[in-house]
């Protein structure tokens, strides 16, 4: 629960947990109500409406998710200002509705624009100064990670783009769910032709990555090159190439797989020394 000040009134909002949400009364004309739901979200001058506003659509998608689905798609771009609001309850609750959002909800390749967009408004969130906003951003990250969807290559390509965002925290928190999307994902569905277009289209994010010599982003451009030519392997990494634009970038490939080659027969010549060291001495 947050207390707020509001012309020297004591106002308290309640942060109810999914499992303590209830369903609407029979009473309510639901639909009726739905109509009016975007208008009430952007009335800025209502914020407490606003608040209850976004709690109906947990409540809506606990309870009636056909519902909140149509609902949803109306008020996303309601629910991404509101989760930058600079009231800091209503950015906490927009976020846990997004959160319980990427736990729910499956997306399907015709919602990409839609979760660019969020994905978007939630790295923003991850890096500003407010703890408990900052947590709630980085809870979404971690349930994405985890929506099992048709949309992880999708997400990937989000997420490369925005490693070149100015704000290092921005970049590095995109870099790290990449990563840990791109671990979950089975080598058979990274190798699967239907999704050579879309994996050559992240590989040329990379290359964009790297072309920005930069430390801090050529690194972070080398971390998801890795992963993906480690999980396919070298012949089929440059079997994909070949099926979209990243054939155009095949020297580039070329010399960062000798930078991974040469990090790895480093780290094997230190194992092996170390190896040396512990017989010497024993």
């Amino acid at each position: 629960m947050m207390s707020i000040n509001v012309e020297n009134k004591t106002l308290s909002v309640d942060y109810q947990s999914y499992e303590d949400l209830v369903d609407f009364s029979n009473n309510l004309k639901l639909d009726q109500y739905l109509s009016k739901l975007r208008s009430i979200l952007e009335d800025e001058a209502h914020w407490l409406e606003q608040f209850q506003g976004i709690n109906n659509l947990r409540r809506l998608q606990k309870f009636h998710n056909e519902k909140f689905y149509a609902a949803f798609k109306e008020t996303y771009p309601s629910i991404i200002k509101l989760s930058a609001s600079i009231r800091s309850n209503l950015s906490k609750l927009a976020l846990i509705l997004i959160k319980e959002f990427f736990i729910f909800q499956n997306f399907h390749i015709q919602e990409v624009s839609i979760l660019k967009k969020i994905i978007n408004s939630i790295l923003i969130q991850s890096a500003i100064m407010k703890t408990f906003i900052k947590e709630e951003a980085l809870a979404c990250l971690e349930e994405l990670v985890s929506n099992d969807s048709y949309c992880n290559l999708f997400t990937i390509s989000f997420l490369v783009e925005e490693m070149t965002n100015k704000n290092l925290q921005i970049s590095e928190n995109a870099c790290v769910t990449c990563e840990n999307i791109l671990k979950k994902i089975p080598a058979e569905e990274l190798s699967a032709q239907e999704n050579y277009i879309i994996l050559n289209n992240v590989l040329v994010h990379i290359v964009n990555l790297n072309s920005v010599k930069k430390e801090n982003w050529t690194k972070k451009a080398l971390r998801i090159f890795d992963l993906i030519y480690t999980k396919l392997g070298r012949d089929d990494f440059y079997t994909l190439i070949n099926y979209g634009n990243g054939k155009h970038y095949k020297n580039v490939f070329e010399e960062m797989e000798k930078i991974l080659l040469s990090k790895s027969k480093s780290k094997t010549q230190t194992n092996f020394k170390d190896i040396i060291k512990q017989k010497k001495f024993n």
